[in-house]
């Protein structure tokens, strides 16, 4: 660059030897003496400007590759090559299709030469940004880069002319993000482990919960459930006001059979009686077993002379079915009364049990009659 390329920039006036006053008369030598000074100001503010860029080009520390329209690369900075293993002469004419890269996309899978962020933007025009790719190194070690390519165009040209690349190694936050995506794919499965046991807990106390409500032998609902719903339809039927029944019955030995005073009845008569509450008694009735040879109904919505006609029906079905000849059954009954607590009722109907008892076998005894 010589100083006749430059030519006398005004803006520095004051600076160009001494000053002409007014009314001073033109020196031609004084002239082109000033014109040459700002000439070489203005060569070192260039050449300046270009070191400052040299020096940020080198010492960048993006890797920066400049390509032609064929897409070799014609410049780049010492952090490209560094970046990518390769020294500033093995850069030097590379391509993006060149196979040795042997690109990878994020999820794995071939990344084409063709579709590389420097050939596009050479094809579109258009800018590629942060664009995300694992390249090969030729110690045989990868390297994820995330890479920025931007097309350059000639004053008149329609299509680049050539693209300005650049890249970051992101190896450390992609194997960083992978190390917390990881620990988060374990805390999840963990968390679904735990969440699975908590069902399996919640199942198994629902199925320890049913196996409590209901009697092995007779699959009769077990005393303590037939408790707490007894205190639940008490409730209610002082507060609706509606008719509400309990039936407790025995079974026992017949005194004239030939067992012995005081047997217990077998598995087999529990299962038979058993058998018949549960294909006698309604929906809406509640059958349990009460005690080792009692069962209990709560009978809701029911008179208990309704209740009496239920029991008159199953102490015949009783003493017709097969077996169970050598068992009485006897039965005792109470309607609700308005203020009773749920023990008050209980013990009214296990009162009227106690009389059935001494009238004799099969018979039905009410608190009401």
């Amino acid at each position: 660059m010589s100083e006749n390329d430059y030519k006398v920039v005004p803006e520095f006036g004051e600076h160009c030897g001494e000053s002409i006053g007014v009314g001073d008369a033109p020196n031609p030598s004084k002239q082109t003496a000033d014109a040459k000074s700002v000439a070489n100001r203005v060569a070192r503010l260039v050449n300046s400007s270009g070191q400052r860029f040299e020096t940020a080009f080198e010492f960048l520390g993006e890797g920066v590759v400049f390509q032609d329209k064929q897409g070799q690369i014609v410049l780049c900075n010492e952090s490209a090559a560094e970046i990518l293993g390769l020294t500033m002469d093995q850069m030097e004419g590379r391509t993006s299709v060149d196979p040795r890269w042997q690109s990878l996309k994020e999820d794995g899978t071939p990344f084409p030469g063709d579709q590389h962020p420097a050939m596009v933007a050479l094809k579109t025009g258009q800018i590629q940004s942060n664009v995300l790719m694992n390249v090969l190194k030729p110690d045989g070690t990868r390297v994820w880069i995330k890479i920025n390519s931007v097309p350059v165009f000639d004053d008149l040209s329609l299509a680049p002319s050539s693209v300005v690349t650049s890249f970051s190694n992101v190896s450390e936050i992609k194997f960083e993000v992978e190390r917390l995506r990881a620990k988060l794919t374990k805390l999840q499965e963990s968390q679904a482990r735990v969440e699975a046991r908590r069902k399996g807990l919640e199942l198994a106390n629902q199925e320890l919960r049913e196996a409590a409500d209901y009697d092995d032998e007779t699959g009769l609902r077990s005393r303590r459930y037939f408790l707490e719903r007894l205190c639940a339809e008490v409730s209610l039927a002082s507060r609706k006001q509606v008719p509400l029944s309990i039936l407790i019955g025995e079974i026992l030995p017949r005194e004239d059979s030939d067992h012995e005073s005081g047997l217990a009845p077998s598995q087999l008569v529990l299962k038979a009686v058993s058998e018949l509450l549960l294909n006698t008694c309604r929906i809406s009735d509640f059958t349990a077993r009460y005690e080792v040879n009692k069962f209990a109904i709560i009978m809701v919505h029911t008179s208990v002379d309704e209740a009496s006609d239920f029991a008159e029906r199953l102490l015949k079905d009783v003493s017709d079915t097969r077996g169970l000849s050598a068992f009485q059954v006897c039965i005792g009954l109470t309607e609700y009364r308005i203020g009773w607590l749920a023990n008050e009722f209980l013990e009214q109907a296990e009162e009227s049990l106690f009389r059935a008892k001494i009238n004799g076998p099969n018979t039905c005894v009410s608190d009401l009659r």
